[in-house]
């Protein structure tokens, strides 16, 4: 059954009387229309003070977009992941892969959009989710076995708890020819995000309490109440850090990509979406760099 805003209007009016009825009160319906403005008021500020993030958000934008296209690339391509499959199971390889990009973006991308709703603790909620994703899809991509025994859908558990996930991704690592600098800062930057942001999803003293208080941009708006959101400074390291999450996953997923699987972008043939990504990608690479200077 279909409801309407004059069905919830008639019920609130309802339950103003029963309780005026019963406490003796005197509240009126004019006091939540109030309390309808004082909640619109902030977010007419929070509209305004975005602004401030405008700059912020232009990187991981980029880099979101770059992550977009490859989902794409599985549908455009036949023969991306290499190994012997059936063609039952390719097909099922290609939409796990497709899919799991896909969330990913998304995720990235609602990370984002709380940030700009002023809900920061909440963003790095989602941001933890998010981190994980993205090192799964690095394992997938990285490891033929690790991926058989994910699209089978079963004893999930078993192989992909988190700590298993880390661990292999250490393997891989190890095994790359990267910079040992740029290995380093992997782990480093992997620890700091699973350590800080699990502390969050789990509600660890003080964490809750402290990220209802935050700072503005504006002179004397330090340690704001946050209620039904506020734009804070505090989101510049958390987009920070969503730059860091795209950067490691680009970096791994492309390697994987030349590496373990031989695949490169082709002279003279039509690959629309895999050549947007790789143009985004560098772009985002170099930007990223400047941020850390």
């Amino acid at each position: 059954m279909m409801t309407n805003i004059n069905q919830y209007s008639e019920i609130l009016e309802n339950q103003i009387k029963l309780f005026n009825e019963r406490l003796n009160k005197d509240i009126g319906i004019k006091d939540f229309e109030d309390l309808n403005e004082d909640v619109k008021d902030i977010y007419s500020t929070i509209e305004k003070e975005k602004a401030h993030l405008k700059e912020d958000i232009v990187l991981p934008e980029i880099g979101i977009k770059a992550i977009a296209m490859l989902s794409f690339l599985f549908n455009e391509e036949t023969n991306v992941i290499v190994g012997e499959w059936s063609a039952n199971d390719y097909f099922r390889v290609q939409n796990t892969f497709s899919g799991l990009i896909s969330q990913l973006t998304n995720g990235l991308l609602g990370t984002l959009k709380l940030i700009e709703a002023g809900l920061d603790y909440q963003a790095r909620v989602l941001f933890r989710n998010v981190t994980e994703m993205s090192w799964l899809i690095i394992v997938l991509i990285n490891d033929i076995n690790w991926l058989k025994k994910y699209i089978q859908g079963e004893r999930h558990a078993d192989f992909f708890k988190a700590y298993k996930v880390r661990n292999k991704l250490n393997e891989i690592e190890n095994k790359t020819q990267l910079p040992k600098d740029i290995k380093k800062l992997i782990r480093t930057q992997r620890q700091e995000i699973y350590k800080f942001y699990s502390e969050i999803i789990h509600n660890a003293y003080p964490n809750p309490i402290l990220g209802t208080l935050v700072s503005g941009f504006t002179d004397g708006d330090y340690m704001s109440p946050n209620l039904f959101g506020k734009i804070s400074t505090s989101s510049q390291k958390t987009i920070a850090e969503v730059n860091t999450c795209i950067f490691l996953f680009l970096l791994m997923f492309y390697r994987a990509l030349r590496d373990v699987h031989g695949y490169k972008v082709k002279e003279e043939k039509i690959d629309f979406f895999i050549s947007r990504s790789v143009i985004l990608k560098e772009t985002f690479i170099k930007g990223y760099f400047l941020t850390l200077q």
